[in-house]
């Protein structure tokens, strides 16, 4: 996987997980606007598609984070109040 400016782009990912589980979940994103890809020639000279994150998925991705941050905040206390 390499960054490349605002883009992510994955190398070799052609295995199993990917075809079951990376491209699927990249696609959902994808098709619900959190992220745009298209297809450019690579440093190698190779083509590969580049995702980057739209507006839509910046503030998804705030959403998501703020949730993160109270459920591990919750589970800290558990485990606080645990030992």
């Amino acid at each position: 996987m390499r960054e490349h400016s605002d883009a992510l782009v994955l190398f070799g990912a052609t295995g199993d997980l990917a075809k079951r589980s990376l491209y699927p979940a990249l696609h959902r994103l994808e098709n619900k606007g959190f992220l745009a890809a298209d297809w450019r020639d690579s440093e190698t000279g190779r083509e590969a598609k580049y995702y980057s994150l739209t507006k839509q998925g910046a503030k998804q991705l705030e959403v998501e984070d703020e949730n993160w941050q109270r459920l591990s905040a919750a589970v800290k206390l558990v485990m606080k109040v645990a030992r």
